[in-house]
Formats: structure tokens, C-alpha cells, sequence
């Protein structure tokens, strides 16, 4: 029995046909109980970027598990997808799916995402008991090698999204300044992220977010409850907040240096500290505004230079995070051929048993026993048949692969184990 994969993602498929292996649950749930009945365990990787299924079998069953796949495909594309669909056997398939797990076969390199949907595939398979003893061992050791190099390595703390970049900037300038407002002007793709990672934190950490845009306003209306303010009216509230972070599509700007001039000169007071970033194309924010004295202007080119930077840095990190790989796959097939053994060894087991029992029935048949009598004739038999095979069990436990496929051989023949 090896571990298989047959898979294929976004390197060598487009996303239009990609999304034909984009089953629903149930139906991908049916298709893993039908595989089980044929081939065994099995577990099924079906996110937007890979479509993978792993499985313990043979090297024959290869076939039909693609011909499975494509049944349930547009048979026209048929033959696309044998083309592209691949195969990996053995230590490939483990070396791949640590990989997968660890995000470095990802199109966001060491992204975050992927390590939970590898957890919700293992899981799935593991509540419809279709996961066998192996995958359940090799998605377990891959979860765990993908959260302890993550960790000790760090990739996961350089950004390389702009609305995160963006919103990681905004926090730091918060934290130095004690600031807590925020407003977010334009919510589109990138604004809505921004937004959701500042409602993710607004509470513990005491922030007050605005959000305007000329659309929420036209559909829904102003909530000042909810935080929306009116499109028109977002200089007026720009002595209210600290960081302004603006992603509209305006060919013009929205902020411009004039209008902030002329909106300062109605502050009473210290004028307070603050952050324009800027994520539009063309800019929102005229870079003039960075001129004043207390205020900073980061636009799209500078979160674009952090990006590449961090980029950088993270494929350095994923090269050392590669080189721990071929380690673990070492240790998992260690494991997997020790795993070879266990049937045999539970056939010595229950040989035990069986032994112990027949033992026991024969004198409580034969002589009267009381309770102390019985209890202590039982340690005594248990221990002496144990004693009998505890040698023979440690040493397939801790035999070389090499001689393991040989003494399994003699030890079914030698205690007529089937």
C-alpha cells in the first residue's frame, strides 16, 4: 500500500476549467464514499486554486481513479483533462502534500488560508470514516510541520496584500500615536477587505471606523450607527479621525490640497497627527498634502515596494522552510513501514488472547476458585503468554525495512497467522 495524489491546479489549468472540479460538498462527499468502496481511504483538497485527491492503494488503481474524475466531468474536455491531470507516488505525494500544507506550492506563496482547508478535507474525510490509518497519520504530521515551521520561520508575518499592508501601516501609526480613529473611503474589493480586517479588532482595541463611499450612500443611505457617513461630508469629519485610507475609483482626487488647507483652518486647537493611505489608480490623495507638517501621505508605490520586498524575503524563507521537507518525509516512511507490521502484530495479539482465555476457561472448569484465587491465576497465565511474544513483537517494531518484508513472511507461517 503507497500514499497517491491525483491532482491539478492553477499551473496547469486555466480557472474555466478548473471550476468543473468545483463540486459541492455533497457531491464531492458521494464521490469519496464510492472511491472508498473500491480503493480504500481516501481525502479530497478542492479549493479555488487545486483540485487533490489522496488515497492509499496501488499503483494500478491510478487508472481508474482518473477515469472516476472525469466521469463526472463535461465530456467534451475529457481528454484536456487527462492531459493534465497528474500523479505522484510514494515520497512525491508525501513531499507534495507538506508542501501544499506549508503554502509553498501556493499561488500567494506561505499563504495562511490553504492550512485550514487541508485541516477541513482531513476532517470531513475523518467524520464520514473514509480516512484509514495512514492519511489519518500523514495529514496529521503535515498539519503539525506546517504550523511549527510557519512559526519558527515567519513567514506568515510579512504582508504581500495591499489591504493588509495597508491596514498592518494604519495599526502601527495608531499604536505610536494613541490614536483610534479610522475612516475608509471607497468600499470596493480592496476597501471591503481593509474594512473587514479593522472590524476584526475595532472593539478590543477601542477604534472608531468610519466608512463613506458615493455608492453605500446612493443604495443604503447614511447610518451614522453604523459607522457611514456622507460622501460629501468627509472632510467635515476629518478632525475626528487619524488615519484616512482611501481606494475609490475617482479619476480625480478626493482629497486634494487645498480643500485639507481650507478644512484646517476650522480646527480649534493642536492639530492632530495623520495617515493618508492611498490605494487607487489613478491616486485619490494629492501628494502635495504629504507637505504638511503633521501629516504623511503613503501611496500605492510605496505599498507596492513593501510588497516586493517582503516577496523577497518570503521566498527565502520558503527555500529554508523546503529544506526541513525531505526530513519529514524520512520520518513518515519510517513510520509507515513499521505500520506494515501492526496487522501481523495484532494477529499475535489476539493469538495471546485467544491462549488466555482457553487457559483460563479449562481451570475455573476443573478446579473452584475464589474471587482472590481467580484474580491472581489470571495475572499469572496473562503474564506468561505475553512473555511469550513480547520479543517477536518488539523486534518487527524495531526491525530495518529490509528485513521486515521477510520476517512478517516467517512469523504469519510460524503462528498460522492468515
Amino acid at each position: 500500500m503507497v500514499v497517491n495524489v491525483v491532482g491539478v491546479s492553477y499551473k496547469e489549468m486555466e480557472v474555466g476549467l478548473r471550476e468543473q472540479l468545483a463540486w459541492t460538498q455533497t457531491k464531492r462527499m458521494e464521490y469519496q464514499i464510492h472511491l472508498h468502496q473500491s480503493v480504500g481511504g481516501n481525502v479530497l483538497l478542492s479549493t479555488c486554486n487545486r483540485f487533490e485527491l489522496y488515497y492509499t492503494g496501488h499503483k494500478t488503481d491510478v487508472h481508474d481513479v482518473i477515469e472516476g474524475i472525469i466521469e463526472q466531468l463535461d465530456q467534451e474536455d475529457a481528454s484536456v483533462f487527462r492531459e493534465r491531470l497528474w500523479v505522484l507516488t510514494g515520497d512525491a505525494a508525501i513531499t507534495h502534500l507538506l508542501k501544499v500544507t506549508a503554502g509553498l506550492d501556493s499561488m500567494v506563496l506561505g499563504e495562511d488560508q490553504i492550512l485550514s482547508q487541508v485541516k477541513d478535507a482531513w476532517t470531513l474525510a475523518s467524520k464520514m470514516g473514509i480516512c484509514n490509518k495512514v492519511l489519518n497519520r500523514l495529514f496529521q504530521e503535515s498539519i503539525r510541520f506546517s504550523k511549527e515551521i510557519r512559526t519558527r520561520v515567519g513567514i506568515s508575518n510579512l504582508p504581500i496584500s495591499v489591504a493588509y499592508l495597508a491596514y498592518k501601516r494604519a495599526m502601527d501609526f495608531l499604536n505610536t500615536t494613541g490614536g483610534k480613529g479610522v475612516m475608509i473611503v471607497g468600499l470596493g474589493e480592496t476597501g471591503r477587505l481593509v474594512k473587514k480586517y479593522f472590524d476584526e479588532v475595532a472593539s478590543k482595541e477601542g477604534l472608531l471606523i468610519f466608512k463613506t463611499s458615493r455608492s453605500i450612500c446612493q443604495m443604503n443611505g447614511v447610518d451614522p450607527d453604523d459607522g457611514t457617513l456622507p460622501y460629501e461630508q468627509r472632510y467635515a469629519f476629518l478632525n475626528q479621525v487619524d488615519c484616512i485610507i482611501s481606494a475609490t475609483s475617482s479619476p480625480h482626487y478626493i482629497f486634494s490640497y487645498d480643500q485639507i488647507l481650507e478644512t484646517m483652518s476650522f480646527y480649534h486647537g493642536e492639530k492632530r497627527r495623520q495617515l493618508f493611505i492611498d490605494l487607487a489608480v489613478p491616486a485619490d490623495v494629492e501628494r502635495r498634502i504629504d507637505t504638511i507638517d503633521h501629516i504623511q501621505v503613503l501611496g500605492i508605490d510605496e505599498i507596492g515596494k513593501t510588497i516586493e520586498d517582503n516577496l523577497e524575503v518570503r521566498r527565502e524563507m520558503a527555500d529554508r522552510m523546503a529544506e526541513k521537507i525531505p526530513c519529514e518525509v524520512a520520518s513518515l516512511k519510517s513510520w509507515m513501514m513499521r505500520s506494515v507490521a501492526d496487522p501481523t502484530i495484532e494477529g499475535l495479539q489476539n493469538k495471546v488472547q485467544s491462549a488466555y482465555e482457553d487457559a483460563m476457561d479449562l481451570i475455573t472448569k476443573k478446579i473452584q476458585l475464589s474471587h482472590k484465587e481467580s484474580m491472581y491465576i489470571e495475572k499469572v497465565i496473562k503474564s506468561a503468554v505475553l512473555r511469550v511474544v513480547k520479543e517477536p513483537i518488539l523486534g518487527l517494531k524495531n526491525m530495518e525495512q529490509e528485513e521486515l518484508k521477510d520476517a512478517l513472511t516467517l512469523m504469519k507461517k510460524l503462528y498460522d497467522l492468515e
